[in-house]
């Protein structure tokens, strides 16, 4: 991963002033998580053509963590402001915590055949996501983050074509989610911290399709529609959820063909994904600088049988610069960064399993 960065300068304060030589932060944590859980699922066949599934599965869970964090700091601004640089790195915190959980989550689904090799589906289903603690940023009553609940629900289409050579499918879904586990970027600019914004809900359509035009060719394609996908409760109330586009699509090709004792093949895969934000601030610390469209193409082409596989490979061949993700400025600093992705990389690869 490389990080570029862009300095304003002068800097809002010197260096020496924040930090100094020989200042080092300490961090101890002991993590004790404990899970215990119980599911089953059932399918009554009505019939030839309808089939109706449920299942139910309960979760309980202990998580226990002992946090110890210490700066130590002889910078000038550690003893004028009593804190220093380390501390928006790491909060100071000498202090042990406990939580549980204990969640009941269902499924409900009704599908019914259209033909022999096609189906119509509805299904409704909860979930949920346990709590934990902050490892080193925030003060000690805001360590703690609860569980995140969900409730799902999708109609869809499954379909098998042409003698099996075509698959489509297809659904429309709608998650409600409660208490989300929201990753936030630290003021700062160092760090991020997570808490529970009151309410997400996402929805859209989901389409697939695989196809085999040729015994030795195969082809995906795949297209992603967000209708919405933005915090509807809470602090952060109207903001998009980060890393998520309104559109996005995938398209691959694999072909292979006998060689020896096994297969040459081939495989190229494209992905795109429309304008979204690479940041977890909230909306208001977002600039424009934020927001990237990606096209990313892979090429593969190698050789293999049961035991070996050889392989020449290109990835991001069209030298796409993109930010992972991006931070908001530091705030002693005046700095930008972003994380940059890979760029244009070859290489080759030799596998053995036996």
């Amino acid at each position: 991963m490389t990080i570029a960065s862009q300095q304003d300068l002068p800097l809002p304060a010197p260096i020496g002033f924040i930090a100094a030589a020989g200042d080092y932060l300490v961090i101890d944590h002991n993590w004790e998580t404990e899970t215990l859980a119980a599911f089953g699922q059932a399918t009554w066949h009505i019939g030839e053509r309808w089939h109706l599934t449920g299942g139910l599965r309960w979760t309980d869970e202990e998580k226990t963590a002992e946090l110890f964090n210490e700066t130590v700091s002889t910078a000038p601004s550690a003893a004028i402001l009593g804190f220093s640089f380390l501390d928006s790195v790491s909060t100071p915190i000498d202090a042990d915590f406990k939580r549980t959980s204990d969640n009941l989550d269902w499924l409900l689904k009704a599908a019914v055949d259209i033909g022999d090799d096609s189906m119509l589906y509805a299904s409704a289903a909860t979930g949920s996501k346990s709590g934990g603690f902050n490892g080193v940023s925030g003060a000690e009553d805001e360590r703690e983050f609860d569980d995140e609940t969900t409730i799902s629900y999708e109609l869809g289409i499954k379909s098998t074509l042409l003698d099996s050579r075509l698959r489509i499918n297809a659904a429309a879904f709608l998650t409600e989610i409660e208490d989300y586990q929201s990753q936030q970027q630290l003021e700062t600019g160092l760090g991020t911290t997570v808490g529970n914004d009151a309410e997400v809900e996402v929805s859209g359509v989901d389409l697939q399709l695989d196809a085999l035009p040729w015994p030795f060719l195969t082809l995906t394609a795949g297209v992603l529609y967000m209708h919405d996908y933005e915090i509807t409760a809470g602090e952060n109330e109207g903001d998009a959820l980060p890393y998520t586009a309104e559109w996005s699509a995938n398209l691959a090709a694999t072909l292979t063909f006998p060689a020896g004792s096994g297969f040459v093949y081939g495989r190229a895969d494209y992905a795109w994904m429309d304008d979204h934000t690479t940041n977890v601030a909230p909306s208001d610390q977002l600039e424009a600088k934020d927001f990237d469209e990606r096209n990313l193409l892979n090429l593969k082409l190698g050789w293999r049988n049961d035991n070996w596989n050889l392989s020449v490979w290109g990835k991001n061949l069209t030298d796409e610069e993109y930010a992972q993700q991006t931070v908001v400025t530091f705030f002693l600093s005046g700095m930008d960064a972003y994380f940059l992705a890979p760029p244009r990389t070859y290489g080759a690869t030799l596998r053995y399993d036996w």
